[in-house]
């Protein structure tokens, strides 16, 4: 471990900081509070937004009341949500939050979902909600590739635990978002993926590496 230490202080050239002269170095930070990027803009109003004629999803909450209430299903809201996600992928430019879709297994949960909120047996204020999942997470039936696309494109056997954890409350998961090759990158781009954009300013990116999850 020290050799590799050594070496990697060495390729990044660390020893040198201690030539600088004490007029070049900052204070210590105390505190991890941090610190604004960029001063407040516009107003947090939707009509302002690209978008808003989109609409907002309604909180988990409110979905559960709706459900409760039979104004609305599970099974409305995961069509209407994988419905909505390709209508964004099909954009120009593209701002699609899903780029790997589990159309089946959504269907089939928020059908059983359905019936438990008509039985008035729903299993928690998450059944019925619709989630994706960053694709560096594992999701049984889907590949985790990281945003590469030389990892194999293998459907997982398994859930990771909070995917697991998710469907044991009701969650209906969607499918898989789009994120930077290996979360290398802060920025939102990736050439294996079709990255979306901001939706609420087009011609900025999105931000990584859970781009997909951003939008």
């Amino acid at each position: 471990a020290q050799t590799v230490y050594r070496a990697l202080r060495a390729d990044l050239r660390a020893h040198e900081l201690s030539a600088l002269p004490e007029g070049l170095r900052g204070e210590l930070l105390f505190s991890l509070t941090p610190a604004m990027a960029r001063p407040p803009r516009g107003t947090n109003d939707p009509a302002d937004l690209p978008v808003s004629e989109a609409g907002w999803a309604a909180s988990a909450k409110k979905l559960g009341r709706a459900y409760a209430r039979g104004t609305v299903s599970p099974t409305e809201i995961t069509t209407h949500c994988l419905r909505v996600a390709r209508e964004l992928a099909g954009r120009s430019p593209c701002m699609g939050p899903i780029h790997v879709y589990d159309d089946e297994h959504a269907l089939r949960d928020a059908a059983l979902s359905t019936e438990r909120h008509r039985r008035g047996a729903a299993l928690g204020p998450l059944d019925g909600v619709p989630v994706a999942i960053k694709e560096q997470v594992a999701v049984a039936h889907l590949p985790r590739r990281d945003g590469t696309d030389f990892l194999a494109d293998t459907p997982m056997e398994g859930d990771a635990t909070a995917v697991a954890r998710l469907r044991a409350a009701g969650a209906i998961v969607l499918g898989l978002m789009p994120m930077t090759e290996l979360g290398m990158s802060p920025l939102g781009q990736n050439r294996h993926r079709s990255m979306p954009r901001n939706p609420h300013a087009l011609g900025h990116l999105v931000g990584g590496s859970s781009t997909g999850s951003g939008v």
